[in-house]
């Protein structure tokens, strides 16, 4: 699970007082294509730029834009837009798993996008009738870093 990157720069997001308290990190892919990626956890430090990391990424979406995708070209296609820089993910779901905690339920999906797989979550209030072996074509307007992958 996740996606090989390499760390190019990282850049101060939100702070006070000097603190820190999340940061935007410049990767470049498998594919050689580079990509901005919103890390809350601060996860990454200075010392980690031009490394070679796995990474777990989620992108963060609008759910009513999912759309089937069949024989579609797996990747991330980076497209800048007037409001800033979506991801638009192609690929096709590989595995589905419900859970629920706290009387809150979602369904978490694992999206093969050719070079690496990400992970996605709605909540199961939302049947978008996905299943395993759909192609489908998920706009985000932001990823996140939301793991270091220790394998």
């Amino acid at each position: 699970m996740g996606i090989n990157i390499k760390i190019l720069d990282i850049k101060a997001g939100s702070s006070y007082n000097e603190t820190v308290y999340d940061q935007w990190i410049e990767v470049r892919l498998p594919t050689g294509d580079p990509m901005t990626l919103f890390d809350d956890k601060i996860l990454l430090s200075e010392e980690t730029i031009n490394a070679e990391i796995k990474a777990d990424i989620k992108p963060v979406f609008n759910v009513s834009e999912i759309s089937p995708d069949s024989g579609c070209e797996y990747g991330v296609e980076i497209v800048n837009t007037d409001s800033g820089t979506d991801h638009i993910y192609r690929g096709q779901i590989e595995n589905v798993q419900s859970s629920e905690s706290n009387s809150s339920k979602k369904t978490t999906f694992e999206l093969n996008i050719g070079f690496g797989t990400v992970r996605f979550s709605v909540g199961s209030s939302r049947n978008i009738g996905l299943s395993v072996g759909d192609e489908i074509l998920l706009p985000a307007f932001r990823s996140d870093l939301v793991r270091l992958d220790d394998n």
